[in-house]
């Protein structure tokens, strides 16, 4: 019998691009303020316990081809596991597939090890930089130039654009080896994953 099959999985968006009259608490209420909506650029993923890691983004593939080839990858996938990610990553990436017309992953589990840190532990943080590093003694994410990649990625300049998507994509990769890392250490206080009784003869999940 196989067990279940995590998928380590973490996304990255844009910023949202809108008109606003200050730098200080902007309260953005009109609609048309909003120039460019935020949207999704990127994910870097890996099923954990094997080495392979995925990466795709709109820059490389393409949108549809991105969305896609997430799907696929969480069509297999028994939980989905992330940080902040049944708040963030999981409804981001519905909302972007379902914007799409594109038929939405099977049904997974959500860990959010954010919340299982948040119920199991009081500390002084909980970014996964600080519990990577602080809490467990692990290496921590690939560092950037903040707010700045971000701006480059997006960039006009083909040059500047392609060397911030190097960038970023360490960066994501970055996230994905951390995350699979604290699952691995989380894993105890983890209190509800699959059960084996969910797997048929041939390692299947019966959905």
């Amino acid at each position: 019998m196989t067990g279940p099959r995590y998928l380590v999985l973490d996304i990255e968006t844009s910023p949202n691009l809108g008109y606003h009259w200050g730098l200080w608490q902007q309260n953005i209420e009109a609609m048309h303020q909003l120039i460019v909506p935020s949207r999704m650029l990127c994910f870097g993923a890996k099923w954990h316990g094997e080495k392979r890691k995925f990466f795709s983004s709109e820059y490389h593939n393409g949108r549809v081809e991105m969305l896609t080839s997430l799907r696929d990858l969480m069509d297999e996938a028994h939980a989905i596991v992330g940080w902040n990610s049944a708040r963030f990553d999981r409804p981001w990436v519905v909302g972007e597939m379902d914007k799409e017309g594109l038929r939405l992953p099977a049904p997974s589990q959500d860990i959010d090890l954010m919340r299982v840190a948040k119920k199991a532990f009081r500390l002084p943080s909980y970014k996964l930089d600080y519990v990577a590093q602080r809490h467990y003694g692990l290496p921590g994410k690939v560092s950037h130039r903040g707010f700045r990649l971000w701006a480059d990625v997006l960039s006009d300049d083909p040059e500047k654009q392609a060397k911030a998507w190097r960038v970023m994509k360490r960066y994501q990769m970055g996230d994905i080896d951390v995350t699979d890392a604290v699952f691995s250490k989380m894993k105890p206080h983890v209190s509800r994953l699959p059960s084996p009784a969910l797997f048929d003869e041939d390692g299947a999940v019966a959905r």
